[in-house]
Formats: structure tokens, sequence, C-alpha cells
């Protein structure tokens, strides 16, 4: 019985695909129209496709707003400012110097174990198609500030060797200048908030220094 019904199905179906069957003339098209206007993404099915219920046919994508997952190491969440907008730049702008601001967003909280960090998600326009799903993209965020006054100087001043070092230059007499380590804690506009630097006051080189960086190692003119 069970090979009999088996049979009588695929039969059926043979007269549906060659328009030999009645059962033809009761198959009409289903119009599904998308729910919102995007960009088509992934498409999961072929036309003459056998389908489940509610299996996901395509993928629509919006691109006039896109969300921003930011990853933060979880020991450094406190220190984030909840509720402020992030700066958003691309790859090889200057951080904290240019960006679009995105605010922040409600999403299902997401975590990486393996790297010990924890998301953040911030929403941005993006009318102008600058920015596609799955781009990497740098972020600055709001932190607390201790109170009271900050060792700053101008991210300009601030150089960054292969290992990812940072360094400034200060003037110790007359047309010498000496390389100095500094430990950057957060930029915010035009400057570097130092947590380790130079002495306030100190007179650091704010344009030039690369050609001092290259000169002390040989490379500059």
């Amino acid at each position: 019985a069970g090979a009999e019904a088996g049979l009588q199905a695929a039969r059926a179906r043979a007269g549906v695909r060659s328009g030999k069957s009645g059962a033809a003339e009761s198959a009409t098209a289903l119009v599904i129209n998308a729910p919102r206007s995007g960009v088509m993404q992934a498409v999961h099915v072929a036309p003459g496709q056998r389908v489940a219920a509610a299996a996901p046919l395509f993928e629509v994508v919006r691109l006039d707003q896109v969300w921003i997952r930011v990853p933060v190491y979880v020991g450094d969440l406190p220190e984030v400012v909840r509720g402020e907008p992030a700066r958003i730049s691309g790859i090889g702008e200057g951080g904290g110097l240019a960006g679009r601001a995105a605010r922040p967003v409600a999403a299902p909280p997401s975590a990486d174990p393996n790297a010990a960090s924890a998301d953040l998600y911030f929403e941005l326009s993006n009318e102008a198609r600058l920015l596609r799903p799955g781009e990497r993209v740098g972020a600055t965020l709001t932190l607390r500030g201790d109170e009271g006054e900050q060792l700053t100087v101008p991210w300009s001043a601030v150089l960054h060797d292969a290992f990812g070092g940072t360094w400034v230059y200060t003037r110790s007499a007359p047309h010498v200048y000496t390389r100095q380590r500094v430990e950057v804690q957060n930029v915010a506009g035009e400057l570097a908030v130092l947590a380790r630097g130079p002495a306030p006051g100190t007179q650091v080189v704010t344009v030039g220094a690369v050609e001092l960086f290259g000169t002390e190692f040989g490379t500059g003119k």
C-alpha cells in the first residue's frame, strides 16, 4: 500500500510538470512580495524546487541603515559610557579625527569567549551606500575619564613603530630632539590622552615627527 501511494504521488508530480494532469490546472504561481525594498543578498531555492513550509527563499537587506558590531574587551566594558554615540571611520582614517556618529541600539547580547570580548551595536545612516555588509571599520567609543586634569599631546605628535609602540619626540635643547615612549589611553578629537608620557609642559614635535623618526633610523631624507 505504501509503495502504491508513493507511485501515485510520483505520477501526480510528473503530470503537474508535464501539464498533462488536472492537478496542473490548479497549480498557480504564488507571488510573495518582499516586506521592504533592498538588495537581494542570497537566494536559497531554485525555480521549480519544492520547498517546505516556513523555509527561507531569499534574503533581502537594506543598505540605507546599517548596524556596526563593535567587540569590546570585557575588562574595558565598565569604562565605556553607554548611550553615547560612536564615531565610525574607515580603515586608514585617523582615529578620532574623522568619522560619522552612530547611535547605540539594543540588540541580542553576543560575546566571544575566546577573545574575552562582548559586542556593542550601533546604527549608522548609509544613504550614500559607502558601507557594505561585512566591511571592517574603526569605531571610537566614549570612555569614562578620570576626575581632574589628564596628560594630553596633539594626536599628530604620536608615532607608531613596527611593533605597535607609541612614541613622541620631545625638545631637549635647541635643534635637539629625543624620542620618548608614551602610552595612549584614548583619542579625543585632535588630542591623544596619555596614561604615561612626558612631564606636563614638555615641548613635543607636532609637525615633522615622521621625518625625525626616519632620520633616526637612517630611512629619512
